[in-house]
């Protein structure tokens, strides 16, 4: 049995047991809905106020490719853009995160979602949008997201490398993420111990909903992503889950997630790694005032706008730091 099989199921959350002696670090997909409606259930404690960054996200990201059963959209979020060409209406990624409860334990639950048209879940027949079609085995090759979790001084607690999929007798169809603890994750800064979990959208498609049959080609859709009636809830996105053990960021507390580049072998377009800047997020209904931000930095000039340049934390806005040049606003 791998770890991604152990897991014992509570009332009100999960309970992931690995084959340490502290039960740290595991990797789960089946049953880990039931994290994710802890973390939905949990976003009360995120604020939704122009220094969070949040930008107004209450939707979904990318929901149209989240298959049927699709969980609710968190509270919280920043949203990334390409250097070159950033859209505030349709970011290359998000990272969402909720205060959650993990086996007890107080946890930063953060949810990372790509824009489909950079990279996706469809392959083999099913490929949608990819030139010259995409293998499934592309999926387990080298695909990895890379992230910074930091405070709310600005100081890096986590630099983690996330592995998407890799092969897996154990699994449920043969396949599961292997997080940070193998293959193409890693934790570069902070300790292995307070990853507590993690997940993607493929173990999900896989080992939760068992959808074994498409390790060829995936669910036929379209651009639209419109959901095959014979695998309603295949989530057609690339989404990587985590859970960082909370107190990790003691004593400020949890600051944000920060992104400097996405990469997907291959990724659609052609350039595979993508720089990107912090940037608004969209607004719901098209209320454009979210996207407003106080004039608290030197010389009272515009500041704190995701992506504005900085040297110093006062620099930036308050509720805001400088974190290698560039403001970031604390998600609160």
């Amino acid at each position: 049995m791998s770890r991604s099989q152990l897991l014992v199921a509570a009332a009100t959350s999960v309970f992931f047991v690995a084959c340490g002696s502290d039960g740290s670090g595991s990797n789960t997909s089946n049953g880990a809905n039931n994290a994710v409606n802890s973390a939905n259930s949990n976003t009360a404690n995120a604020s939704t106020g122009p220094n969070s960054s949040t930008g107004g996200m209450v939707q979904l990201p990318f929901a149209q490719c989240a298959g049927t059963d699709a969980p609710p959209p968190l509270v919280a979020a920043a949203c990334f853009g390409a250097v070159d060409a950033p859209d505030v209406d349709k970011p290359l990624a998000i990272i969402e995160h909720a205060y959650v409860d993990w086996n007890g334990i107080p946890a930063v639950y953060l949810r990372l979602t790509f824009d489909p048209d950079f990279v996706d879940n469809t392959f083999g027949a099913g490929s949608v949008g990819w030139d010259g079609g995409r293998e499934f085995g592309k999926l387990v090759g080298s695909d990895h997201s890379q992230f910074v979790a930091l405070d709310a001084s600005g100081e890096v607690v986590f630099e983690l490398k996330l592995d998407y999929l890799g092969d897996d007798d154990a699994a449920t169809c043969g396949y599961s993420s292997k997080g940070v603890a193998e293959k193409d994750g890693d934790v570069l800064i902070g300790e292995e111990s307070d990853v507590l979990a993690w997940t993607t959208s493929m173990d999900r498609n896989l080992n939760e909903r068992g959808y074994c049959d498409y390790l060829v080609d995936s669910p036929v859709t379209d651009a639209n992503c419109t959901p095959n009636p014979d695998a309603p809830n295949w989530d057609f996105r690339v989404v990587y889950e985590i859970w960082l053990r909370r107190s990790a960021f003691e004593p400020t507390g949890f600051g944000t997630a920060h992104m400097t580049f996405v990469h997907a072998s291959p990724a659609k377009g052609g350039e595979n790694t993508v720089e990107i800047v912090r940037q608004d997020c969209p607004c719901p209904q098209q209320d454009h005032e979210c996207r407003d931000f106080p004039t608290t930095g030197t010389n009272n000039e515009p500041n704190g706008d995701p992506g504005d340049p900085c040297t110093v934390d006062a620099d930036c806005a308050t509720n805001s730091f400088c974190y290698q040049g560039t403001c970031l606003s604390v998600i609160l």
